[in-house]
């Protein structure tokens, strides 16, 4: 660990753009990754692999990692997740119909029961808190 290491906060510190590279190639799902090996993708930095072995151990790392996958999810792969989630939700799915609703903000956890009507093609949504139903 350098001097720089040590006077910057897991908040404060200024990733290399070598090691941000690497970040975002460990965001990525690993069958979108090019290269698709560490090793491999050591070599495209020209760097050896127990150089990025060792930057997954610094402090920080593993949460600046994280932070884009989670964007990452959130740009590209949330859409698709929600469409798969609407389309076992109308074939009666009651824990998927009360995923989209909840990740799409329109219920909470007060969520008593949703109800799924294939043939009538309503979802109704029945809260614990109250007698209102929203279809």
């Amino acid at each position: 660990m350098t001097a720089y290491d040590r006077n910057l906060s897991t908040n404060e510190r200024q990733w290399t753009p070598d090691q941000l590279e690497f970040m975002l190639w460990l965001a990525m799902p690993e069958y979108q990754r090019k290269p698709r090996m560490q090793r491999a993708q050591a070599v495209k930095l020209g760097l050896s692999e127990p150089t990025l072995s060792n930057w997954k151990r610094l402090p920080g790392f593993s949460d600046a990692v994280i932070a884009l996958t989670r964007e990452f999810v959130k740009s590209s792969e949330l859409a698709q997740i929600l469409y798969a989630q609407v389309r076992k939700a109308k074939k009666g799915d009651t824990q998927a119909a009360r995923f989209v609703f909840e990740a799409v903000g329109e219920i909470g956890k007060d969520v008593a029961n949703v109800i799924i009507d294939n043939r009538e093609q309503t979802i109704t949504v029945i809260y614990a808190n109250s007698d209102s139903q929203a279809d």
